[in-house]
């Protein structure tokens, strides 16, 4: 049978990870895989400008001129989807906030009946050991933070998941099919 002591344990250490880990995603995490986003895109930008058009006949040029000319960016569109964006990340923000103080909430109501019950003698919490179950966890956020830190900041920081060529040839294909 499982004792109530591991139940908490368990619970306390989840929450624990859970804190840390929410804590960390809005604090590096999310500058980290911002600047990871910017790189892409320049990446990608810098080498869709070595798309050459000069070996195009002339009346080709000029029919990409004009339509490029004649394209009206919808602003008001663009910003509009900007707001919904940003909203919706404010609310996933929020959301994970209020979970975190839930979740810290729990933690902290945890411990503080587990060291009343432990104090008044009840036989599931006689043996309770907050201090070694927080030490434990302590070595478990160490470890996932720094297995974190390194692989956001060493690899996943690092890695390019944009294909320019394959968008290369999906634009050259749609410019294709566009033409009359």
């Amino acid at each position: 049978m499982v004792s109530i002591n591991f139940v908490i344990n368990i619970l306390i250490q989840v929450l624990c990870i859970f804190i840390f880990l929410t804590i960390f995603f809005f604090t590096y995490a999310k500058n980290v895989e911002g600047e990871v986003v910017q790189n892409q895109v320049n990446f990608l930008l810098n080498d869709l400008s070595g798309i050459h058009l000069g070996s195009l006949p002339e009346n080709v040029k000029a029919m990409f001129k004009n339509q490029l000319n004649n394209l009206e960016v919808n602003t008001l569109e663009n910003e509009k989807i900007g707001i919904q964006i940003e909203n919706s990340n404010s609310a996933i923000e929020s959301m994970s906030y209020k979970t975190l103080a839930i979740a810290s909430a729990v933690v902290i109501g945890i411990v503080i009946i587990s060291f009343i019950l432990s104090k008044k003698g009840v036989n599931y919490f006689r043996n309770f050991n907050l201090s070694k179950i927080f030490k434990e966890s302590l070595v478990i956020i160490i470890a996932v933070g720094i297995t974190e830190f390194i692989f956001l900041t060493y690899l996943g920081s690092k890695y390019i998941s944009i294909d320019p060529h394959l968008l290369k040839a999906h634009l050259l294909n749609n410019i294709k099919k566009s033409l009359p």
